[in-house]
C-alpha cells in the first residue's frame, strides 16, 4: 500500500512522524499468552477449541509484531494514516469531533491511550503497544486543537455554549447544570494529581480542577482521563479569562495549547 499516495489523495500535507510496534509492550503480551496457554488447553476441551483458536491467533499476532520493522502509524500535518491492519484508516484532524485520552499510572508503570470520535461517527484508538505513544499524543492534541479552535472561537463570539460532556463554556463563564461561574470569579484552572494507597499498592490519577476566588474548596472537578477535548477546554478557558479573543489565534499558525497548571499533589484523604 502506497502511504504517500494515500496522503496525497486525502490532502494530509507534510509527514510529521512515523511509529512502529512497541517491542517491549508486545513482548510482555506474548509472555502472557504463553503463560495462559495451559489453561487455554483445559478450556478448549469444554468450549470446543474456541479458546485455543483465539490463543493461537494472539500468539501469531504478537510474533508478527515482534519480528516486523513495519511503520504502522503515520502522522501528517492535516491528518493520520493507521496501517496496523490490512486496510489503512485515514482520519483528518478537521473531521475529529472528540479527542480523549487515558493515563494509567502505577508506581512502576505508565500507560497512555488515545481515542478519537469523528463527526461521521467513526471511532479510532491507539495504545501503548505502538512506539512513541507520548509523541503521538502530543501531536494529536496540538493538531486537533488547531482544527477545532477557529470554529469554537466563532461559537463563543456568537454567544453559543460549547459542550464538554457535563460542563459547558460560554463567553460569560462556566456552566454546570444550574450552577454558573463567571470568568471574573475563576481563581485557577489546573491539573491535580491524586495519590491513592491500598496496602502496598500505590496508584495515581489526575483531575481537572476549577477554583473559585475567595473559596478554600474546589468549585468543581472532573477526571482528566476521558475528559473530551481537554486541550480545547484549557485553551478556551485561557482565552476567556483574558477577556478577549486574540486575533492571532485565527491565523494559519496557532500557538501551542497552554500547558495546564500543575497543582500540588494530594493524597487520597484530601481527594474525597
Amino acid at each position: 500500500m502506497d502511504i504517500e499516495a494515500i496522503a496525497q489523495q486525502h490532502h494530509l500535507g507534510q509527514l510529521v512522524s512515523t511509529h512502529s510496534w512497541h517491542k517491549r509492550s508486545n513482548r510482555n503480551l506474548l509472555i502472557l499468552v504463553i503463560l495462559f496457554f495451559p489453561f487455554v488447553l483445559i478450556g478448549s476441551v469444554m468450549f470446543l477449541g474456541i479458546p485455543l483458536f483465539i490463543s493461537l491467533y494472539l500468539l501469531i499476532r504478537q510474533i508478527r509484531r515482534l519480528t516486523t520493522s513495519k511503520q504502522v502509524i503515520y502522522l501528517f500535518e492535516h491528518g493520520l494514516i493507521d496501517h496496523r491492519h490490512r486496510q489503512p484508516t485515514v482520519i483528518r484532524y478537521s473531521d475529529v469531533d472528540t479527542l480523549q485520552f487515558a493515563i494509567e499510572q502505577l508506581r512502576a508503570s505508565y500507560r497512555e491511550e488515545y481515542s478519537i470520535k469523528t463527526q461521521q461517527g467513526k471511532t479510532w484508538q491507539v495504545f501503548h503497544t505502538v512506539d512513541g505513544i507520548r509523541t503521538i499524543g502530543d501531536v494529536l492534541q496540538q493538531k486537533v486543537l488547531e482544527a477545532q479552535l477557529p470554529r469554537a472561537i466563532a461559537q463563543l463570539r456568537q454567544g453559543e455554549l460549547i459542550k464538554f460532556q457535563k460542563v459547558q463554556l460560554s463567553h460569560q463563564g462556566i456552566h454546570r447544570g444550574r450552577r454558573f461561574l463567571s470568568w471574573s470569579e475563576v481563581e485557577q484552572i489546573g491539573i491535580q494529581t491524586v495519590q491513592l494507597r491500598k496496602g502496598q499498592r500505590t496508584s495515581y490519577f489526575s483531575r481537572l480542577c476549577i477554583w473559585k476566588k475567595d473559596q478554600s474548596r474546589l468549585w468543581d472537578y472532573f477526571l482528566r482521563n476521558r475528559f473530551p477535548n481537554l486541550a480545547l477546554f484549557l485553551t478556551l478557558a485561557n482565552v476567556a479569562q483574558k477577556g478577549q479573543v486574540p486575533t492571532d489565534l485565527l491565523k494559519d499558525h496557532l500557538p501551542d495549547y497552554p500547558v495546564p497548571t500543575e497543582l500540588p499533589p494530594i493524597d487520597s484523604h484530601s481527594a474525597l
